[in-house]
């Protein structure tokens, strides 16, 4: 059995950002402490933040054109823009960054 815990995060119904999800595989390199992250090259990345307040360059991890949104962690849906979305120091902050 192995172990391992669940973020706390709302139910996500956006079936483009499960179906990317499910074909994403854990990014050794790019996790710390703090910071979890998913990728396939030709989907993108999804990058789980346990604390907010830690700043990640999303532009190391995803050359050229691409779509970066933030999940409101009171609706469980996606937006553009990070200040639309209500974010102590110390949230999980979810990103997905779109191919």
């Amino acid at each position: 059995m192995a172990g391992g815990s669940l973020a706390g995060l709302p139910e996500i119904k956006d079936k483009e950002f499960l179906k990317a999800a499910s074909n994403m595989k854990p990014v050794p390199e790019l996790n710390t402490k703090n910071i979890y992250v998913l990728g396939n090259p030709s989907l993108g990345y999804i990058i789980y933040q346990k604390d907010s307040s830690v700043n990640f360059d999303l532009n190391s991890i995803a050359k050229g054109k691409k779509n970066i949104l933030y999940l409101n962690p009171e609706t469980g849906i996606f937006v553009k823009d990070k200040s639309q979305i209500k974010i102590t120091k110390k949230d999980n902050l979810l990103i997905w960054i779109k191919k």
